[in-house]
């Protein structure tokens, strides 16, 4: 078997990975009502490099939104192949997870400046009376 169920290191990091998933999933869940916030406070602005600063959060929400989409994606094929004969041993399983892990914990503080960013730029437009809630 590719990664033994039964062995206690490889449920260690199945266990890794589904918390990774679950993590995920809830970055995915507040940048979208990060990104709805951005939304209705952009509704009124007539200053176009605050439309053009909104632009650009929306689009970092987009690649954040398809590297999250990418990392579950390769998260639920690990626990797919984890029941496929393999010649593959625990060490690859430690790898993956490793290497997954890094990448999530990477894209996770940078999901966490870019919502400070978002919540000034919110904050500002409150502050101008701009914002439509």
């Amino acid at each position: 078997m590719l990664f033994n169920t039964e062995n206690n290191q490889s449920r260690q990091y199945l266990g890794e990975v589904k918390v990774w998933q679950s993590v995920l999933e809830k970055y995915r869940c507040k940048n979208a009502l990060l990104k709805e916030r951005l939304s209705q406070s952009i509704l009124t602005i007539d200053d176009l490099s605050l439309i053009e600063d909104a632009e650009q959060f929306q689009l970092t929400f987009i690649n954040y939104e398809q590297i999250i989409d990418l990392l579950r994606h390769d998260m639920s094929l690990i626990l797919k192949n984890t029941d496929k004969e393999n010649d593959d041993n625990i060490a690859d399983l430690q790898k993956i997870v490793y290497s997954i892990g890094k990448d999530i914990s990477k894209m996770l503080v940078e999901c966490d400046d870019m919502k400070k960013q978002v919540e000034q730029f919110i904050s500002r437009t409150k502050y101008y009376g701009r914002l439509v809630v």
